[in-house]
């Protein structure tokens, strides 16, 4: 019996090639494992340094943007402060009719009466009124009446509120005693001053043109 040798060799198998993804996954790994065992080894002066430079960085950004804050909040109060229809703060208005007292030796007293809530009990006395005015029995006609006085409570009603006292005081209407030059602060509507705030409130309004000699 005659046994044939095989001449060819046998062919080994290939194995395939593992992915390069998988080769990339490793690197990543190992990449951030190296981060990791970085950071637990940083000395921990320079990881104070660090932290106290981030919060250095936050609170200068912090102050500059309340800086930016304060800026613009200053512009718009500016702004509202020099609007036509700004209204009049207390304070100004009452060195308005403080400047109606021109006499040097009267301005103690007229201002005195000021302090003593004269621009307010007159302002109190024409909103009182002021229903009335706009009222068909008064008489008035109601355009005639918003042209000089405006809608309550606005810059227009404070300065017609200014004139009227303006008007009242060169009638002298707040002259209480004419020896000792004291002035009625219209408190006391009892005497009538009421009624005579309302009649200088109507002859201004049907007569515009009038200004203070």
């Amino acid at each position: 019996m005659t046994f044939h040798r095989s001449c060819g060799k046998q062919k080994r198998q290939k194995t395939a090639p593992k992915p390069k993804k998988d080769k990339d996954k490793l690197r990543i790994f190992f990449v951030n494992l190296n981060s990791r065992l970085a950071i637990l080894f940083v000395p921990p002066k320079l990881l104070l340094i660090s932290k106290m430079s981030s919060r250095y960085n936050l609170e200068a950004r912090i102050s500059t943007l309340r800086y930016q804050l304060a800026a613009a909040e200053k512009e718009l109060d500016e702004m509202e402060f020099t609007s036509p229809d700004r209204l009049l703060l207390t304070t100004e208005m009452e060195a308005m009719a403080l400047a109606f007292e021109t006499r040097a030796h009267y301005k103690s007293n007229w201002k005195k009466a000021i302090k003593g809530d004269l621009v307010k009990n007159v302002a109190n006395i024409l909103e009182e009124c002021y229903y009335y005015l706009i009222d068909a029995d008064s008489g008035l006609d109601l355009a005639t009446v918003k042209a000089q006085t405006g809608e309550l409570g606005s810059r227009q009603w404070q300065l017609f509120v200014l004139k009227v006292i303006h008007y009242l005081k060169q009638e002298g209407s707040f002259i209480r005693d004419e020896k000792s030059w004291n002035f009625d602060t219209f408190e006391d509507t009892a005497g009538g001053c009421d009624e005579v705030t309302q009649d200088a409130a109507i002859y201004l309004i049907e007569h515009p043109e009038w200004q203070p000699s």
